[in-house]
């Protein structure tokens, strides 16, 4: 839930860094995958930095999919519905593909 008064709370959207720089994360952390491979990774956590460690750790697409289900767990808590809805539906979709 978020407080009503803007004079009490200030909300600001943190952004993710960019493809390549995500890439390059990645990279710095010994992941051991195609380049392409970490291109996807990059796009699906939206250069989230949290996420790119947690995937770095798991080293795997199908952990991308939880990482995608947090996301859309902080947009719902956020009230972004739409936002939400298809992070949820990324992070099925990679999934179903990864099994």
């Amino acid at each position: 839930m978020y407080c009503q008064d803007s004079e009490l709370v200030y909300i600001e959207r943190i952004y993710g860094v960019a493809t390549v720089a995500g890439v390059e994360i990645l990279q710095q952390r010994q992941v051991k995958d195609s380049v392409p491979d970490l291109q996807w990774i990059s796009e699906r956590v939206e250069g989230h930095v949290f996420l790119l460690t947690i995937a770095q750790k798991q080293e795997s697409k199908s952990k991308i999919a939880y990482c995608n289900g947090l996301l859309g767990d902080i947009e719902r808590d956020r009230d972004n519905w739409d936002a939400a809805e298809t992070l949820y539906w990324q992070s099925l979709t990679v999934r179903t593909a990864a099994f």
